[in-house]
């Protein structure tokens, strides 16, 4: 099964930091936050890792997973969004015919969800797509809404004033059955575009529930918290 970690981003809010060196390969505990996602995979058994990455920073990317065999890059000129970079990513390693799954992990989430039960609910349920969340709460990400375990609202960024009791968020990992990948397109986003659409299709959208911690470093507040935790 293929597992997309997505890693192109422009990294606009950890400026100027992120100028010289990728969100994704800043150093969380002496290694970079994508190292630790992707060596987390590899050793829940997960081989057929597609790295989605932006040229201007093909040169660091390879460099720093020059020892990892596994590894595949799916390489864009310009920002295409997440959605955009799933597309690319299933254009340049397309899926074998027995595939019926894939997984997109964001490389700027560190998470110690466990994939592999996450996708034996993934079966065991059937959905068309499983979302990780966390009840574990900071405003200013994407929060979603549950009834009886299956996901039927998603919102960006909410207001303080638009949160209702037992929020939950996306911690940046779902898998996808692989008939939907007709959903990602170049420009779009998966969280405002991609959730929202299946939603609306009435696509079996579960959530797996995970108290496990969970941090985004997206932004300067929450890198310089989970440095802190991990020092």
């Amino acid at each position: 099964m293929k597992v997309l970690v997505l890693a192109g981003g422009e990294g606009s809010r950890m400026q100027p930091w992120t100028s010289i060196i990728p969100k994704c390969l800043l150093p969380v505990g002496g290694r970079p936050v994508s190292r630790i996602i992707v060596e987390r995979l590899i050793d829940e058994g997960f081989t057929e890792i597609i790295l989605c990455i932006n040229r201007m920073f093909e040169r660091e990317f390879k460099h720093e997973y020059r020892d990892i065999e596994d590894i595949k890059f799916s390489i864009t000129d310009t920002p295409q969004g997440t959605a955009g970079e799933v597309y690319y990513g299933l254009q340049n390693f397309p899926l074998r015919d027995e595939e019926d799954t894939f997984c997109v992990v964001y490389a700027d989430d560190l998470t110690e969800i466990d994939y592999v039960s996450m996708l034996t609910r993934h079966y065991e349920e059937e959905n068309d797509i499983t979302i990780a969340v966390t009840p574990n709460v900071p405003l200013d990400v994407g929060v979603v809404e549950i009834e009886g375990g299956n996901i039927i609202g998603f919102k960006e960024k909410p207001l303080i004033s638009e949160l209702k009791m037992n929020t939950y968020v996306w911690t940046g990992v779902a898998y996808f059955k692989s008939t939907l990948t007709s959903l990602f397109s170049p420009g779009k986003d998966i969280a405002k575009d991609i959730f929202p659409e299946a939603l609306n299709k009435k696509l079996k959208i579960e959530a797996f529930i995970s108290d496990n911690p969970w941090w985004d470093i997206g932004q300067l507040s929450h890198y310089k918290r989970v440095k802190e935790v991990f020092k």
